[in-house]
Parts: C-alpha cells; structure tokens; sequence
C-alpha cells in the first residue's frame, strides 16, 4: 500500500492506493474518482497515477503544464514505472509506502451483523469517520449505509459514483437486505452471517503497450501499460 501526498497551494491531500488500484488527478473531473487539485497550471483531466506489483506508475494525459516523475517530463499520454517522486504541474506528489493496508475502522473481521447490534446504521464510505473505511478509489467518501427498521435489514445507496451491488445488480435508493443477498461496494463484499471479505489483487484483464495512431500518423496516445483488478467495475 502507498500514501500519495500532494502538496497543493492550499492544503495537503492524501490518498491511499492499494495493489492494483488507480486515480485520476485534475482540476475539474466531474464527479470522477480521483483527486482534485484547483492549483494554476493543473489540467481538467491531468494525469492518473497507478500501484501495480508494488510499483507507482505514473501517465500523462496530455497535459498543458506537464507530469514530471522523478525530475523528467513524461510525454504525453506515456507511462513512466515505478517512479518515487511526482509532480503534477506545479503540485508536488510525495510517494510514501505504509505496511498494511486499513480495510475497516471498526474491525476488518467484523461482520454486519456484528456491528448492527451495537448501532443503528453502519456507514461504508472512503472517509476515515465511516464505520466502515474502505481505501479505495471507486469508493465514494460516503458511498452507501446498512441499517435495521423493524427486524428488516436495508441496504441505501448515498448516491456513491460507482454503485453499490446486490446480487451484481446495481441498486437505485434502498433495498431489503437478505442472509442470501452478497453486496459488492468496490472490492468489497457483504453477507449477513459472514465476515466481510475483499477480493484478491489478482488481475482480470492486463493491457500492455496500448496506442493509438491515426491514418495522418499523429499520436493519439503512446504506448501504455495497465491492469484492472479482479472485482473491479470499469464504467
């Protein structure tokens, strides 16, 4: 797991990145998952920054102002691999690795029915004052809440970006919640009665020097390389 702190004219932001994750960082991502920077000279849409086989990968995405890894300019729409500093225009991105990763400010063993029993409603989230915290970047700050009316469980989406899943079935609002019923909010699972569980880090799908040239010979974007974690959803 690494720590990405982004030294912003006006703050410091942190995020965290486990294995196979990735974001998108700019100025204006309309309600993407990622990091927003209002800093001069950052792009709408400038870069996005990959963990991959303990690795911090780092592609420019046609900047104006540029992505620097490691002191050197990244072409546009190139990735530079396992770099140690970045900076993103003039905001600097300091790179820390930490030992584990957090999966649950209550406990990552806990299970919901476990936590319904001591509190009215359980809040899953990106926000470390979530009951649950789950550092990951297709989950919302406030992604979806499970909580007990009248002996019924109920699960709501908090109008998260990605979607909360039950039964791999996108929900709309609140919907009951059953001991069959598996809900799926990033690379995480839940199931009444059982532990809550985050899937593997394996890869689904791995793309490896993708490009794209148009018949008048410009380049479109150069070569690149990613993958996309099992469990993952990809709009």
């Amino acid at each position: 797991m690494v720590e990405l702190l982004f030294y912003s004219k006006e703050r410091v932001i942190s995020h965290k990145l486990t294995e196979g994750q990735s974001i998108i960082i700019g100025r204006n991502l309309n309600n993407m998952n990622g990091v927003t920077l209002i800093d001069e000279g950052v792009s709408v849409t400038h870069a996005s920054i990959t963990f991959i086989k303990g690795s911090v990968n780092v592609c420019d995405l046609d900047s104006t102002n540029g992505t620097f890894a490691d002191g050197k300019r990244v072409q546009a729409g190139s990735l530079a691999s396992a770099v140690s500093e970045i900076r993103i225009g003039p905001v600097r991105v300091e790179i820390r690795r930490t030992a584990s990763a957090h999966t649950s400010s209550s406990s990552p063993t806990k299970g919901l029915d476990e936590l319904l029993a001591t509190r009215s409603e359980v809040v899953i989230g990106r926000m470390t004052d979530c009951d649950i915290t789950l550092d990951e970047s297709t989950v919302s700050k406030r992604h979806a809440r499970i909580f007990k009316k009248d002996g019924v469980v109920y699960v709501e989406d908090l109008g998260s970006t990605n979607g909360t899943y039950k039964n791999r079935q996108r929900i709309k609002g609140r919907t009951t919640l059953g001991p069959n019923d598996v809900l799926n909010i990033g690379l995480t699972s839940f199931q009444l009665g059982r532990e809550i569980k985050r899937y593997g880090n394996e890869s689904a799908i791995t793309v490896e020097n993708l490009e794209k040239i148009f018949p008048d010979g410009n380049i479109g974007l150069h070569p690149c390389s990613f993958d996309v974690p099992k469990g993952s959803f990809v709009a």
